[in-house]
């Protein structure tokens, strides 16, 4: 394999999707097609990259090492900088108008509450059709901004960089509940708890380790029911626990995420302990 990811690879997207895991979003392609660094799927990688659990690099050629007859995918321009606070401000004015017009039907379409919505300062952008959620560092600075739509779809703003979903006003103490996505804390804070979440189940390690090693609170990962989820719940007990004791629970046998569970009444004493090596599972 010749030259770099930095030199030689290209980010997916949605109309040219990740041949691993057919997301669009954070996955990386070599021009020429023949390998391809996927942020979620450890199944037949040749080997992990990065730290953490940052992708895992599958050869996803022919055989023969040619170039494509087609011409290769330009390398994409780095995005510009935006101001992400100055944006979230302006998507979150647009949210309360009409007595938070957009903040309750998000809440009713979700099944969620709009206290939790309004604690993560959920905001709307129409150009965009969409709710946001600011992604913050672990210092709570605002640096990007997390998109969904009503059909679940999932993206950022152009420029935004990549952090955590979580309220200004979180406990101090107590457990920390991590979880996956917006909607998901959204679900945790319902259930009274103090919640966090990562953009997805292999992403802002460094940022939960930061908090970790600050507070010194215990934490407690709600995973997904599926094998990317708890894989990457796994690597992040394992980064998390050099500072603080920490372990991993699913939903409730039948439901895929803390949202699905909590619509339909479950208790957090429903939910289970992970079984080891549960992420090997597909």
């Amino acid at each position: 394999m010749n030259g770099t990811i930095a030199d030689n690879f290209v980010y997916v997207t949605k109309n040219d999707p990740c041949p691993i895991c057919g997301k669009g979003d954070w996955c990386q392609v070599r021009i020429d097609g023949n390998y391809t660094v996927c942020a979620r799927v450890s199944e037949g990688a040749i080997r992990q990259l990065g730290t953490n659990g940052a992708g895992w690099l599958h050869y996803t050629g022919d055989g023969t090492e040619r170039q494509p007859v087609v011409a290769p995918r330009k390398p994409q321009a780095p995005a510009p900088e935006i101001d992400a606070p100055a944006i979230h401000r302006m998507f979150r004015d647009r949210a309360l108008v009409q007595d938070g017009l957009e903040v309750r039907a998000t809440a009713q379409r979700l099944g969620v509450s709009t206290a939790s919505l309004n604690a993560l300062e959920m905001g709307f952008s129409w150009r965009h059709g969409a709710a946001t959620f600011p992604m913050r560092n672990d210092r709570g600075r605002v640096i990007g901004i997390r998109l969904r739509n009503a059909n679940g779809e999932k993206w950022a703003v152009t420029g935004s960089k990549s952090g955590l979903i979580y309220p200004l006003r979180i406990p101090t103490n107590g457990l920390l509940w991590i979880c996956e996505g917006p909607t998901d804390c959204a679900a945790m804070l319902d259930y009274g708890v103090a919640a966090v979440a990562r953009a997805s189940c292999n992403s802002e390690t460094l940022f939960l380790c930061a908090i970790a090693k600050r507070t010194k609170r215990d934490m407690v990962i709600v995973s997904d029911m599926d094998g990317p989820g708890v894989n990457g719940a796994e690597r992040l007990r394992d980064a998390l626990s050099a500072h603080v004791a920490v372990r991993i629970v699913m939903p409730p046998a039948g439901f895929k995420d803390a949202r699905q569970a909590r619509i339909a009444g479950k208790t957090l004493d429903g939910f289970t302990t992970a079984p080891a090596g549960a992420g090997a599972t597909r």
